[in-house]
């Protein structure tokens, strides 16, 4: 038979509904702070390649006018 499935108790610290809430919300304000940290990286990542993709643009258009004045002078 297979043995009845029992749950550890709780730590002495979360048995009250006080504490439960405390507990709460301290796992909420971690949540909260990691998604904010999230956001910012997100937002650097994108800033940086929105001026990777601007540079590279730049950097083609440059390439395709130098290749137009080589065409035109071998003419």
């Amino acid at each position: 038979m297979s043995e009845p499935s029992t749950l550890p108790p709780r730590a002495a610290t979360q048995t009250s509904v006080p504490a439960l809430l405390t507990a709460l919300q301290s796992e909420w304000d971690a949540v909260m702070l990691e998604s904010i940290e999230i956001k910012k990286a997100f937002q650097n990542a994108r800033a940086e390649l929105a001026s990777t993709l601007y540079r590279a643009d730049a950097a083609e258009r440059v390439i395709a006018r130098l290749m137009k004045e080589r065409d035109e002078a071998r003419q």
